[in-house]
């Protein structure tokens, strides 16, 4: 029994060894979500111990934290484009990874598709990724004008379905947080001409309480 108990032990300890690794990471994280910033010294600190976990046991999980850690540093306006740019880049192969591995991830999509808009790649992976996060986690409101943002960005690499899905979180948005939407609006996040143009014909009575909301409107 010990024997064994020695084998397992052994079979088990890489995961374990890169699970312990990983805890800041985690923690790190979360109190990002809760609004702490990460340091860039720390976050590239972090990008290391991630690497490490992954080359101890290569879980989806570790590469969402990678793909998390590079993606703030892309968006971290104090760095040089150059890093920015490269960053994006690390981001968007971690998170292919992610969603290779565990496809049913919401914002792992998101992230991909974000990450491959700041780089200014195609509009159609874009478009695709955007469609996998409605797919795979349609009511989520904390992920909602992110969606929008891109899926406006992009409208004209979205298919059909892509527009019906962009519809629906259009709709789905102004009832969950129609104040934020129309924030998005009126800084031009969002552009509101596209908003009306396809709500025009299928949900007129939304674009009125919209148009009503904005007055003075969007020029």
């Amino acid at each position: 029994m010990l024997a064994l108990a020695t084998c397992l032990l052994l079979l088990c300890w890489p995961r374990l060894r890169a699970s312990f690794g990983y805890l800041p990471v985690d923690t790190s994280i979360a109190l990002h979500w809760s609004g702490a910033v990460i340091p860039d010294l720390q976050r590239r600190a972090l990008i290391a111990r991630a690497g490490e976990s992954l080359r101890q046991h290569g879980h989806y999980r570790y590469y969402d934290g990678l793909g998390t850690l590079h993606y703030l540093r892309g968006l971290d306006s104090a760095l040089p484009v150059a890093d920015r740019r490269a960053a994006l880049a690390a981001s968007a192969a971690a998170t292919r990874e992610v969603v290779g591995l565990a496809p049913m991830k919401p914002l792992a999509w998101l992230r991909l598709a974000a990450a491959d808009s700041a780089s200014g790649e195609h509009g159609e992976e874009i478009a695709a990724a955007f469609k996998m996060s409605v797919w795979t986690g349609r009511v989520e409101p904390s992920m909602m004008l992110l969606r929008l943002e891109l899926g406006f960005a992009h409208r004209r690499w979205l298919d059909a379905e892509g527009l019906r899905l962009l519809q629906d979180q259009t709709i789905l948005c102004w009832r969950l947080q129609p104040r934020a939407l129309i924030g998005r609006f009126r800084s031009g996040a969002i552009d509101y001409s596209r908003v009306a143009a396809l709500l025009a014909r299928s949900h007129p009575d939304i674009l009125t309480e919209m148009e009503e909301a904005l007055d003075p409107p969007v020029l």
